[in-house]
């Protein structure tokens, strides 16, 4: 039993003006099949059907219809349409290509590449060609100390130009790029690196986070002492520093202690060489491996996946170029955290536009580079894209930081004339060219799109919606979509955008994720937009929702799966020499079935083709029978006062196999000092809560969620909390705190962001009680 979306009339928020559709790429990609192929495809379900039925046709339209740069192009077919996706099968054999070289394309043009941001301010503006000529230097170095194609190497970066450079480098010569931030601390730094054993490590003196510089060489150096002390040896040569807060206190960071340590502009004097030489592009195959991406390691040590060079950048110029319809006049700005909760308890309900966050207990991060939402916001560079690099909190040094971003960089463009581009590559048919000047193109204003991960909005939501309206204090006049990720955008996160930012853009809530480095549904700028829902499945992908049975089903809640292979899968598990790691992290929920399952509970809308994501396969809840997911839980009380966050987990029964029950623990806004009515004290810490008493407020979020989804739902328990335990990449920790509740050991508490916080959870009074199955 769960919420009956089906039941419910699907709400439309948002329709692309026609105009723009008929200009956009995604018609000109539906037309160009149409006549190509001689197939009756009259709209996005249609395409949509035609892309996984025909794959091997679909993805080289894409490679040719994107005009992706390779030097030896793409045979037919570019995939055996008869393999089978745990097979892992071999794409577009025999093509050579660049990942940087296609990022590069425009580096004849003096048009700005990358503006670089923090809390302070404009850092700096890097133009293509610019880009080109750093990127260059830098691998004439790297090439110097001996990196060559296959080499890792590593950066512990901030959000900044060095990380973007330092993996277009890397990426030049062939070699293998990874990344954590900064927040990362040694053990999960460590954990991930040495499992790497990279030739070069790029890192940074300090970072900036809440107006405050924090030093990172203590860290840096225990991190490189570890890894070059390993017993299984080291090709570490060296460890470069950017200097990147040195102008703070003018004094040169100190580096003896850190073995190889260089400063970046020591390094780039020291090994540059010529400068009059061009930039080699080593060609590589087409699953040559690209990018390392490491999951959470909350249940075990962190497995690294492996990425390729063609899958990696097909999926994103599809889903930027195709879906999102991102282009040459085009700002994009991404801003994410590495925290889901984002806690505003020192600004009051009262706050006015214009005041500053002084929290103490704040941790958000700008785009943090060890997760894939970095890779996935440069990769638009091969478009001709205009980034901006954002490294610090969305809420310095006002409130209004993120939208004054928008203003003004939307204002920065609006007046910007495009320059002439170098030329492309010509592919077997011609590239995407606008028939139509309108909005989506670059007939009239811009497009902007900027991104978030959900908990931004959530907050805006929660803590500033009675004083902040940033339509009422910015122009956001060229703001054309915002992107959402993270986890399941909530249905007031819909309403709110609409109502108080903008009533014309694209919100696009998007799914996919490390595993993929792309999305498997997400964006798209022909399509309504409905309220709670992900637009559309992505072309090329064959996803369906299955029932416990294996068998497809709609408007019914289930587990996500993918039926065929994609091009950005990984190709292989470091430390996975038989694979049996791989395979069991994906095709083992449905063992004869030879489908990829995701690990999310989510619902196909029939009527709107549209996915309505309702949290992950392993917290799905199941008292009684009764099946649902905690984001429809969290859905109801992101709107209740009181309630600064959540987290809702299921409870085995301790003698009675298979039975559970549901216990919601609520973080409460920290304002004014209660104690839980049941036993004085919520084990043994004070929670705060803002004025209403704690039974009152318990009676509300039952009456709520009884009234919202059933009263089938309602929690068995509901407990204050202090915090809500986190991974680094932002996630809530239902798993091991289901675990605790259960009795069950933990693994791995250093890959969250606040492991102090899961201690909490053991041993809580009122959940010892003995209980009826």
């Amino acid at each position: 039993m769960t919420i009956d979306h089906a039941k419910s009339a699907p709400v439309v928020c948002w329709t692309p003006n026609p105009k723009c559709v008929s200009a956009c790429r995604m018609t000109e990609f539906l037309t160009r099949v149409k006549e190509y192929y001689q197939r009756s495809v009259e709209n996005y379900s249609d395409l949509y059907q035609w892309s996984v039925e025909n794959l091997a046709s679909f993805w080289h339209e894409v490679f040719n219809f994107m005009d992706v740069i390779s030097s030896v192009p793409p045979a037919t077919p570019v995939i055996n349409e008869n393999a089978l996706i745990d097979t892992i099968p071999k794409w577009f054999p025999g093509v050579r290509m660049n990942y940087a070289e296609n990022l590069l394309r425009f580096r004849n043009e003096t048009r700005v590449a990358v503006y670089v941001v923090d809390e302070q301010g404009l850092r700096e503006s890097v133009t293509f060609c610019e880009l080109y000529q750093r990127v260059t230097k830098l691998a004439r170095c790297l090439k110097a100390v001996g990196v060559t194609s296959g080499d890792t190497v590593a950066g512990y970066l901030p959000n900044g130009i060095v990380a973007l450079e330092a993996m277009l480098a890397a990426a030049s010569l062939g070699a293998i790029w990874s990344s954590a931030s900064p927040d990362f601390g040694v053990k999960g730094v460590l954990e991930r690196f040495s499992q790497l054993n990279p030739k070069v490590v790029f890192s940074v003196d300090a970072v900036r986070y809440n107006g405050k510089v924090h030093d990172n060489l203590a860290k840096l150096k225990t991190v490189i002492n570890e890894l070059t002390t390993t017993a299984n040896g080291s090709c570490l040569k060296y460890c470069v520093i950017e200097p990147y807060y040195v102008s703070t206190s003018q004094q040169r960071p100190v580096l003896e202690d850190i073995p190889y340590a260089i400063l970046l502009p020591d390094f780039l004097r020291e090994h540059s060489g010529p400068s009059e030489e061009e930039l080699e592009f080593v060609q590589v195959p087409f699953d040559h491996p690209l990018f390392v991406m490491f999951s959470s390691g909350t249940t075990g040590a962190p497995k690294g996946m492996v990425h390729s060079v063609g899958g990696t950048l097909l999926q994103h110029v599809k889903e930027h170029g195709i879906h999102l319809n991102l282009g040459r006049n085009d700002v994009y700005f991404y801003y994410t955290t590495v925290s889901i909760v984002i806690l505003l308890e020192s600004i009051s309900s009262d706050l006015k536009v214009g005041a500053i966050c002084r929290c103490r207990q704040c941790r958000v991060f700008a785009l943090q580079t060890g997760w894939m939402m970095w890779n996935w916001l440069v990769t638009p560079l091969a478009l001709g894209v205009t980034l901006v690099l954002y490294d610090g909190s969305p809420f310095i040094p006002t409130i209004n930081a993120l939208w004054d971003l928008v203003d003004k960089f939307g204002t920065i463009y609006y007046r910007n004339r495009e320059s002439r581009s170098s030329e492309p590559q010509q592919s077997a048919l011609p590239s995407w060219k606008p028939k139509v000047a309108g909005e989506w193109t670059s007939g009239s204003r811009i497009v902007r799109i900027f991104g978030w991960i959900r908990s931004v909005c959530e907050t805006i939501v929660k803590y500033v919606i009675s004083g902040f309206s940033p339509k009422e204090t910015h122009s956001l006049s060229s703001l054309r979509a915002i992107l959402s990720t993270g986890s399941p955008l909530s249905h007031h996160s819909f309403d709110y955008v609409y109502k108080h930012v903008k009533s014309d853009l694209l919100l696009g809530s998007i799914t996919g994720g490390t595993d993929i480095i792309s999305l498997f549904a997400g964006g798209t700028a022909s399509l309504p937009v409905h309220r709670g829902e992900i637009q559309s499945r992505n072309l090329g992908m064959a996803v369906e929702i299955w029932d416990d049975q294996g068998k497809p089903v709609w408007n019914t809640p289930g587990e996500l799966v993918c039926t065929k292979p994609f091009p950005s899968m990984p190709i292989y598990f470091l430390n996975d020499g038989d694979g049996v790691r791989y395979k069991s992290a994906y095709f083992s929920r449905f063992p004869d079935a030879h489908v990829w399952a995701h690990g999310d509970y989510a619902l196909l809308n029939k009527e709107t083709g549209g996915l309505v994501m309702l949290g992950r396969s392993d917290g799905v809840l199941n008292p009684a029978g009764v099946r649902f997911g905690s984001a429809e839980i969290y859905d109801i009380l992101e709107v209740i006062p009181g309630v600064a966050d959540s987290l809702c987990v299921s409870q085995y029964h301790p003698s009675v196999h298979g039975v559970e029950r549901v216990i919601l623990f609520v973080k409460l806004e920290e304002l004014e000092t209660i104690e839980n009515g049941n036993n004085g004290s919520s084990n043994g810490v004070q929670v705060e809560h803002s004025g209403e008493d704690w039974c009152s407020l318990e009676q509300t979020i039952r009456k709520r969620i009884r009234e919202g989804l059933s009263p089938r739902h309602v929690p068995a328990k509901i407990i204050p909390t202090p915090e809500i335990p986190v991974t680094v990449s932002g996630k809530k920790v239902e798993v091991a705190v289901k675990q605790l509740i259960s009795g069950l050991p933990v693994k791995n508490r250093e890959a969250l962001l606040n492991p102090v916080a899961l201690e909490w959870f053991r041993d809580i009074p009122e959940l010892q009680e003995p209980w009826d199955a």
